[in-house]
């Protein structure tokens, strides 16, 4: 039986935030796209960083880091390249939280956790929960958002902490700050929010770099296919 025949939830609407990426970004993304390899700097080096993506479905990795606006270099070290998502993020949660709502954030890289982290615990209203918070953290948390409408913000990992197995319904607003490779975990994580004891409308959010590996995988989780598929498919 389906979820939809049985149980009478609310709508849900999905709305894609797009941004342009920064000259800076855009050149290193255009320099990755075009040759597997991209020269990075100005990233407190004494040498440039060349960035190398042997195989394709490495390059699209690389390609979503740096759409995210970081870039690992090859001894697996993050390096800052632009805040202009991390700032997209926070402006609409603080303008989900001045509308009286509370929100889930999902990320999938650790570095843009630990970016959006700084920039929200300023306002003492986050809970982070990410894949080395203890189990029993993790469940006082999200049982402290239920309960508690002063915290207004849970941040999760999409990969290894808030996919499965979790009631966020104290929330009907959820942002994908990033969006996960996973078909699986992208619509289980809407299913936090969307499940016995939510009430209102959700509302789910992409943040989407124009002209860049984002849409690749939205549209690939739209059509319900692994991303490696459909970059095989048509490289």
């Amino acid at each position: 039986v389906l979820k939809s025949e049985c149980l009478d939830l609310p709508e849900k609407t999905f709305v894609n935030v797009p941004f342009e990426l920064d000259e800076k970004v855009r050149d290193i993304y255009d320099q990755m796209e075009e040759n597997f390899i991209a020269e990075v700097e100005g990233l407190d080096q004494t040498k440039p960083i060349r960035i190398l993506a042997p195989i394709i479905l490495t390059k699209i990795m690389k390609l979503s880091q740096i759409a995210s606006g970081f870039i690992k270099d090859e001894d697996g070290n993050a390096h800052s390249l632009s805040q202009t998502r991390i700032n997209i993020t926070n402006d609409l949660i603080e303008s989900i939280l001045e509308s009286k709502n509370r929100v889930v954030v999902y990320t999938k890289f650790i570095w843009e956790f630990d970016e959006l982290l700084k920039a929200l615990k300023k306002q003492a209203l986050v809970l982070p929960v990410r894949g080395k918070t203890p189990s029993e953290t993790r469940t006082k948390m999200f049982e402290i958002f239920q309960s508690n409408r002063k915290r207004k913000i849970v941040l999760l990992s999409m990969v290894s902490a808030g996919a499965l197995g979790i009631t966020l319904t104290a929330a009907s607003n959820m942002i994908f700050h990033n969006i996960s490779w996973s078909v699986d975990q992208y619509l289980q994580a809407q299913d936090r929010i969307h499940r016995i004891g939510q009430t209102e409308k959700v509302t789910y959010y992409h943040i989407i770099a124009k002209k860049s590996v984002d849409t690749l995988i939205l549209r690939s989780l739209r059509d319900k296919r692994k991303i490696s598929d459909m970059i095989l498919d048509n490289p």
